[in-house]
């Protein structure tokens, strides 16, 4: 009797730290990227995805095996910020906040319309919203800035904007906002709230990224890309005849922070290129360092792999390429529908 007694405490204790460890361990803790999968467009099925580079396996529905319950909105974006992850989504429109591990603390469910996009300062969000679309001119009405208070996860105010806003970026004490259905970049002063200050760029400022100076890289949808000092706002060089995706461009930086990585169409439109450029060039890149079908979200890890989201044609899940930053293949794997960009951690 003893020795059953014996063995059962310890099948006892070894089933409690195998589930510990299933807990600590589970699928996303042991993956070092997400990828996050926006799903097609007004289906309401973003998702979450995780790939171990230790042991080359990817999983899907993150979220979903966190939380119990789907994202349930087609996901624009997953910010980190501080000890959290902020996540956009849209159709229908909400603002979520998550643990690193994803599990879900506190959402925001009116007050957007169409939010895009996510930066920070301090305890102080802001969301762009793009507005309510408009058919007759293909553009948007109602565009707006939404700012939250992220200690308590409720909007503080709403800023109206006269044109449809795309990214924003924080830095230097100031938020640079890009209207992309325009020629200017606005910078908001996150102490009051209000316009500081504007920047006349090319048609099209779209996605912004700091480089090792400090220096703010604008991709335009008109084919530009611009070098910005972000304590005067002047601009110090102007890229032209970029190849670029003419809408929602995707662009980021070496880890090194030294050269620029955007993707673009081939000239027929039946194929995606992806593009390198080095921040001292004054000229744009003529032949892409890698050719796809449907390429459509970009990411580098601090290992300067690069991730490639493939959206398939928009027909069941997509697919992550991994390169180098020669352009050879390093292999590939399944994610969600429609992969539009990663968080490395």
């Amino acid at each position: 009797m003893k020795l059953i007694k014996h063995l059962f405490i310890l099948f006892t204790v070894l089933l409690l730290s195998f589930s510990c460890e299933s807990d600590n361990n589970g699928p996303s803790f042991s993956n070092n990227v997400l990828i996050i999968n926006e799903g097609n467009f007004l289906s309401a099925e973003g998702s979450i995805s995780g790939y171990n580079s230790n042991t080359k396996t990817s999983e899907q529905g993150l979220y979903e095996s966190v939380n119990g319950f789907a994202p349930a909105t087609t996901i624009q974006a997953l910010v980190k910020h501080n000890e959290n992850l902020i996540l956009i989504g849209n159709n229908p429109d909400k603002v979520e906040l998550l643990s690193t591990s994803l599990e879900f603390k506190a959402s925001i469910l009116s007050g957007f319309t169409t939010p895009y996009s996510f930066a920070a300062v301090g305890n102080k969000g802001y969301v762009t919203n793009w507005g309510t679309f408009n058919a007759a001119t293909y553009g948007y009405d109602n565009s707006s800035i939404v700012v939250i208070d992220l200690v308590n996860f409720t909007i503080l105010k709403t800023i109206p904007w006269d044109n449809q806003p795309q990214h924003v970026l924080a830095s230097n004490n100031k938020i640079f906002v890009s209207n992309v259905n325009s020629n200017s970049i606005s910078i908001l002063d996150p102490e009051t709230d209000e316009i500081s200050g504007s920047i006349d760029t090319p048609f099209g400022p779209d996605k912004m990224e700091l480089d090792k100076n400090g220096k703010m890289w604008v991709i335009c949808t008109s084919g530009a890309l611009l070098k910005i000092d972000i304590n005067s706002n002047a601009i110090e060089a102007t890229i032209d005849n970029v190849s670029t995706l003419g809408f929602n461009e995707k662009m980021v930086m070496s880890s090194a922070k030294d050269k620029i990585y955007y993707l673009s169409y081939t000239a027929d439109f039946t194929g995606t290129l992806v593009f390198e450029m080095d921040i001292n060039a004054t000229t744009a890149p003529t032949e892409p360092i890698i050719s796809g079908t449907a390429f459509y979200g970009l990411g580098i890890n601090d290992q300067n792999i690069l991730f490639i989201g493939d959206h398939n044609n928009y027909q069941g899940n997509g697919t992550v390429f991994m390169y180098d930053l020669s352009g050879n293949s390093l292999g590939e794997f399944e994610s969600g529908i429609v992969p539009n960009g990663f968080i490395f951690r």
